[in-house]
């Protein structure tokens, strides 16, 4: 919406008002964002322009209509233009004289929003997408190529090209923004608790002056995009090939295409000097003898100013003059039609991505890295957000059904993630067609939350034109409960056009802050469910639920009240507590209790967990029931066996016991059978049988796993042999779950084996842990001792590969004979700070020298962070 509302510079200028601050000392840092709060600072674009009697009214209207809390505050975001001159790059203080008008507009803002006692944000604007401003125009005026080409060759006006090889006009923006980034530093400093947050440049995209969208093209198919200016066409042929400033040694040598290896040092697009068997025209079906240009060629060792390569705007506009002249036929060029799913034109679409990326990292990075030299603070990366469209999820549109805005724009979502330089920041508009919906952020809102990044929306509305049927607008808002953004910017305040006052969006808004303004604390689980007989003397065990806050946070809490019928500890690492029932006598029937939580942080409402516990008279306890699920009837089994299945009781599963039929004359229990060891019970393995069994006490371990490894069965696991599990329940009954009989065929195997040995199964980790394991494969292959072919997985995606060729004496022992037997062992670090708190899997999928493929040591594991 950016093209929409611009505010005029000189017009805020005339009001500006101008805050001084004392001087700092030194090395000063800017106080650390509060990140348990969540502001919504609807955009107000003549917040700067209004009397001040007017934003002291609307604040008390935006409280009044909204709300606040301890975990919400509101107040509003308003665009600042930044103008940019000719200056001299070199002369601090021209680019500072310069900027005194963009400053006047940010004192002015403060000062408001000061004066009010609201949180601010600010959302800079330049003139380098669609405008137009001294520095732009000189540039433009000096030579042609710092402007956005079409396909066409005809210029997109006021789109300035984003190509870092625009070289001189790069470092002047720098200076431009390093400034900025200084000031901005200094007043976060002194007004932390007002200046939260600022957002810049907004929504960059390649221009659309030639899209159908925009009325630029008669239908989309003639839709023309950018950018093809001369600077533009040689880094792209940098980044494909590692040459000029992709180059090792140059200033983005680790930027450049992921497969640029295959054609660095090939003397042209058509020879493979490097020998590696590719050649760009090979791989992407091009026809270009030369890396020099087709149009326009230049090199980097041209002077940077004056430029001899430079097209003036009077040589651009003489008559006869051509764009695309073709002065070296089979030179170098970027696909000129638009065709995706071509690898030619999708490699220049990624490029184009990466030069809308690489500006929003580095406009951050200029911004988060230039320290205020007075007192030396910087803008921390928390409070600096980008803007940005993310093209590829709007409107319902995906990355695999993309709408025009993707293609012209160049700005998936992606785009917006300028980590570690600053968080991401989104524009994100409903369409409403007729009432029907076509919604952004139910797309784009997964992804991000994906990435594991502090994120904001910085243009919100969930439904463009005004829907008159709130829930157009409450469908929106669990989405932001769920995915969390630190930063709500409505758009837009005091608008008729785009109204958030007296539509669904207010009340909406004002629902949100009432559920999110507190929380409740966050218990594990609710109810409880339990069983004692009516002595006491039989009792479910104690259960644990455990305590958190909101992602992140760990909550200080207390017990403030239990029923008296229930023994409540807190557990030893503080993370929560334990309730089962006393030992005492009951009547028979259902017993209800409760224990209430409490927190000292204002943010966390009480919170209350339900016990329902069921006394029963004795003889009436049941039998456990449950399933022996894998492996199947006569299943052919050799190296590792997952034995699964489930099984709940009236008072809780103690155990599942794995049995296996005898040899002849081998020792058996008292049952007949060989014991092999106790399953597993996994807490959330089987929600769906958890579901089934929702009252059952400690149903949420109801699935169980036994990890069998064939090879140490009698006969080297070949052969027949019949498999039993028994459950235990805590009232001391037993059940057989049943009973399976497989084939051993460990001789014939050809796929690798082994387990993993940590984490254990079911177990409960945090931080960083070692995944020990290991894997053979039967003779003559071999595991490459690289452990290249080892692949660790977690939840099914792929992570690394372990450190292999370790040497275990067990291992070694039990296997000889194999080619990896002196190091069968892996090792692999995991950092479960990055997995989210709850259940996960861990495998490892082994490939040997044949190609055999085989997975490894599955297990369910737990991860708490808190």
């Amino acid at each position: 919406m950016r093209q929409l509302i611009r505010p005029g510079a000189a017009t805020l200028a005339v009001a500006a008002l101008v805050l001084l601050s004392a001087p700092v000392p030194r090395a000063q840092g800017v106080a650390p964002i509060d990140r348990r709060i969540t502001y919504i600072l609807p955009q107000w674009p003549d917040f700067l322009t209004v009397s001040d009697d007017t934003v002291a009214q609307q604040v008390q209207q935006l409280r009044a209509r909204i709300g606040e809390g301890p975990r919400v505050r509101v107040g509003f975001t308003t665009y600042v233009n930044i103008v940019m001159t000719a200056a001299d790059p070199a002369d601090a203080a021209a680019v500072r004289g310069a900027l005194a008008g963009t400053f006047a507009q940010v004192d002015l803002a403060i000062a408001r929003a000061e004066a009010n006692g609201i949180p601010l944000c600010l959302s800079f604007l330049t003139a380098i997408r669609s405008g137009l401003d001294p520095a732009q125009a000189a540039a433009q005026a000096e030579d042609r190529r710092n402007m956005q080409w079409h396909a066409d060759g005809s210029l997109a006006a006021g789109w300035t090209t984003f190509s870092r090889y625009a070289r001189k006009q790069d470092r002047l923006q720098q200076a431009f923004i390093r400034e900025l980034g200084r000031g901005l530093a200094a007043r976060m400093l002194a007004h932390p608790d007002t200046l939260v947050a600022a957002s810049g440049d907004g929504e960059i995209e390649m221009s659309f002056e030639k899209s159908f969208q925009f009325g630029g093209a008669a239908t989309p198919a003639d839709t023309i995009i950018a950018d093809y200016s001369p600077f533009a066409i040689a880094e792209f042929r940098d980044w494909l090939r590692s040459a000029g400033e992709y180059a090792p040694g140059g200033a983005f040598a680790a930027e450049a295409y992921a497969a640029s290896g295959r054609y660095a040092g090939d003397a042209a697009p058509n020879v493979d000097s490097n020998g590696d068997g590719h050649t760009l025209n090979g791989d992407f079906g091009t026809a270009f003898e030369t890396w020099s240009l087709e149009h326009y060629d230049w090199s980097l060792s041209d002077a940077i100013s004056p430029d001899p390569h430079a097209i003036p705007a009077s040589a651009y506009a003489a008559a006869g003059w051509s764009p695309v002249p073709a002065q070296i036929p089979a030179g170098f060029d970027a696909p000129r039609v638009r065709a995706r799913g071509n690898p030619w034109y999708d490699v220049w679409d990624l490029f184009r991505q990466s030069l809308v990326w690489r500006h929003n990292r580095d406009f951050a990075k200029w911004i988060t890295t230039s320290a205020d030299p007075a007192s030396g603070a910087t803008v921390p990366a928390d409070r600096w957000f980008t803007d940005q469209i993310p093209a590829d999820y709007l409107f319902g549109f995906t990355p695999s059904n993309p709408d025009l805005r993707l293609d012209t724009s160049a700005s998936p979502y992606w785009t917006a993630d300028v980590a570690p330089y600053g968080s991401l920041g989104i524009t994100s508009f409903n369409a409403n067609q007729n009432g029907t919906m076509f919604r952004t952020l139910a797309g784009v809102g997964p992804e991000i939350a994906k990435r594991g990044v502090r994120w904001g929306i910085f243009e919100w509305n969930p439904s463009l034109p005004v829907n008159g049927d709130v829930s157009a607008y409450r469908d929106e808002m669990p989405l932001v409960e769920r995915y969390r953004p630190s930063l709500l910017v409505p758009f837009a305040w005091m608008r008729a056009d785009f109204p958030v006052e007296n539509t669904g969006f207010e009340v909406a808004l004002r629902e949100l802050v009432a559920r999110i303004r507190v929380i409740p604390l966050s218990l594990s689980r609710s109810p409880v469910f339990a069983a004692t007989t009516a002595d006491g003397t039989r009792r479910t065990p104690a259960q644990t639920v455990n305590v958190s806050g909101a992602p992140g946070e760990s909550p200080a809490w207390t017990i403030a009240s239990a029923s008296p019928f229930l023994d409540v500890a807190l557990t030893p690492d503080g993370h929560g507590f334990t309730v089962a029932p006393k030992a005492q006598g009951y009547a028979p029937g259902p017993l209800s209790g409760t224990i209430v939580l409490t927190s000292s942080d204002a943010g966390y409402a009480p919170t209350t967990l339900n016990v329902d516990v069921q006394v029963k008279s004795a003889g009436a306890t049941a039998a456990p029931v449950g399933s022996f699920d894998t492996p199947i009837e006569n299943a052919a089994v050799s190296g590792e066996v997952p034995v699964t299945g489930w099984a709940v009781d009236d008072f809780g599963i103690a155990g599942v016991d794995i049995y296996r039929s005898p040899a002849p004359g081998e020792p058996t229990d008292a049952n007949g059978l060989v014991f092999l060891g106790t399953a597993t019970l996994v807490a959330g393995a089987r929600p769906d049988v958890q579901k089934t069994f929702a009252t059952s006490p400690l149903a949420d371990k109801a699935g169980w796993g036994y990890m069998l490894l064939s090879n140490f069965l009698p006969n080297g696991g070949n052969g027949l042999f019949t498999l039993w599990a028994f459950a235990r329940d805590v009232d001391g009954r037993t059940a057989l779950l049943g009973s399976r009989r497989i084939a051993g065929q460990n001789s014939a195997a050809t796929r690798p084996f082994g387990t993993i040995d940590t984490p254990a199964q079911g177990a409960t980790v945090s931080g960083t842990i070692v995944n020990f394991g290991w894997a053979l494969t039967p003779q003559p292959n071999i595991i490459p001792t690289d452990g290249s072919t080892i692949t660790v997985f977690v939840d099914d995606v792929p992570l690394g590969h372990p450190a292999y060729n370790n040497f275990r004496s067990d291992i070694a022992g039990l296997f000889p004979g194999y080619q990896n037997s002196g190091g069968a062992v892996g090792v692999f670090v995991l950092d479960t700070t990055r997995l989210a708190n709850g259940v996960h899997t861990i495998a490892w999928g082994v490939v040997d020298s044949a190609g055999n493929a085989q997975g490894v040591g599955s297990r369910f594991f737990t991860v708490d962070n808190r």
